[in-house]
């Protein structure tokens, strides 16, 4: 049966109001919800902030202590030899302890296992022609700082087999080409996995400052 005039506007003002709260609800709820978000930015740039100035902390404290350091020399047949050393630094808290390690590597996937493997190392003298790095002054004319990703394959012996140029910042600007010809000429100290030499597939990051 058709329902009367005024029940009908009385429902529909039921309708309308309980539209309205739900309205008002849901606004109350986004407020409350960008205020959360708001707060939790604040706190994770706050969190971030002394990461950040404890890193830089860390970072001089470490510089400061190899500045220090001696270390027992490179040796390639029998003989000291000079060499640049690739590493890296980790630090990680374990069960609430600090810890820092020295990896002779820079190997993502080795990183991760905490492997005993030494990356090779390019040496100076002793057959090598690798004389260090050479800023590319003949095609860089402004004051650049140059990084170079480079692929290498290198033997047991120390023979680099083959490099490849992966990446290179600022691109076209020579700071391959130079990388390449500085590490083409290069005999290695090799690789060694749990104290015995083993040819290895690495990639090298290689820096460039005028």
């Amino acid at each position: 049966m058709p329902q009367d005039p005024p029940e009908v506007d009385r429902r529909l003002t039921e309708l309308q109001s309980q539209i309205n709260r739900l309205s008002l609800s849901l606004h109350l709820w986004q407020e409350r919800q960008d205020r959360l978000l708001e707060q939790r930015l604040t706190d994770w740039s706050a969190v971030e902030a002394r990461t950040q100035k404890d890193a830089s902390t860390r970072m001089r404290e470490l510089v400061r202590c190899l500045d220090q350091a001696v270390f027992i020399p490179a040796v390639y047949d029998h003989e000291p030899v000079n060499v640049f050393f690739f590493g890296t630094v980790t630090f990680k808290v374990v069960d609430g302890k600090p810890r820092l390690r020295i990896f002779a590597n820079q190997e993502e996937a080795e990183l991760k296992k905490e492997s005993d493997f030494i990356g090779p190392q390019p040496f100076v003298g002793r057959g090598s022609k690798f004389e260090g790095l050479h800023y590319p002054n003949d095609t860089v004319t402004s004051e650049l700082t140059g990084m170079v990703e480079m692929a290498m394959k290198i033997d047991a012996t120390g023979k680099l087999l083959d490099l490849k140029v992966v990446s290179e910042y600022p691109p076209l600007v020579g700071f391959g080409r130079a990388a390449a010809e500085d590490f083409r000429v290069a005999t290695f100290i090799p690789a060694f996995r749990e104290g015995k030499p083993v040819e290895c597939n690495i990639t090298l990051p290689v820096y460039y400052e005028p």
